[in-house]
């Protein structure tokens, strides 16, 4: 008798099972990211303004801030003590010999014109939509 019930009780579940109707699935329309133009850098010391973005105008005041912070005997130029102490200072690896490319004009120091100048601004921001993008500069 149990034997009877069980096998009518597992053909009532699969006879149910069978007649039961699939839920409905609704489509839903798939829809990609689109990257800004603009890929934003997120607040950081760099972005004072807190827009997301790193402009010319805070490029230049945080290379002058870098520049007397750096500059440890305030004689307004950077001896390669000072730039290579400031260099490990600021977090940038692998220092040792970077002192003779930013002297520019090998007079033992690196001045303000050899400093972040506005050439290395108009380097990196290869677009010249005047915001330093993440692909144009991966320092920050």
């Amino acid at each position: 008798m149990k034997l009877l019930l069980t096998a009518t009780a597992a053909a009532s579940a699969l006879l149910l099972s069978a007649c039961g109707s699939e839920p409905e699935v609704a489509e839903t329309e798939v829809v990609e990211p689109v990257a800004p133009a603009v890929t934003p850098v997120g607040a950081t010391a760099w972005d004072t303004d807190n827009d997301g973005m790193f402009n010319q105008t805070e490029y230049t005041a945080w290379r002058e801030r870098g520049m007397t912070e750096w500059d440890t005997d305030a004689d307004g130029q950077l001896n390669e003590n000072e730039f290579n102490t400031g260099w490990t200072n600021a977090g940038f690896q692998n220092g040792a010999g970077l002192f003779g490319d930013w002297d520019d004009n090998t007079d033992g120091f690196v001045d303000s014109n050899e400093w972040f100048s506005d050439d290395e601004w108009s380097t990196w921001d290869a677009n010249n939509s005047g915001i330093l993008e993440r692909e144009e500069f991966g320092y920050y």
